[in-house]
């Protein structure tokens, strides 16, 4: 099993390179101006295919909390995310 380790640095500043920020980062520290968190929505009816993106990316329950309980909710996911597959290709057969 493999388990993600990394960070994520997203561009805030309007303007500034990766690179600026970043080496601003390493040398002044400190609060940074601009929210370091925001909340991302998604919209219910693409919950299914963001799921599915950040599986291929490595990104699920088992790499953010490494033990049971993230290996479990991530088993529950990928169960979700094939249930619903086969509940479109049921729909698709059908209609044709």
């Amino acid at each position: 099993m493999t388990a993600q380790q990394g960070l994520l640095l997203f561009n805030t500043i309007e303007g500034a390179s990766f690179s600026q920020l970043l080496m601003s980062m390493i040398i002044h520290g400190g609060v940074p101006r601009s929210p370091a968190i925001r909340k991302l929505e998604i919209a219910r009816e693409l919950r299914i295919e963001v799921l599915e993106q950040l599986r291929e990316m490595k990104i699920d329950s088992s790499a953010l909390f490494p033990g049971l309980a993230g290996f479990g909710q991530s088993l529950m996911v990928g169960l979700e995310i094939k249930v619903h597959r086969a509940s479109e290709a049921a729909v698709r057969y059908s209609l044709a």
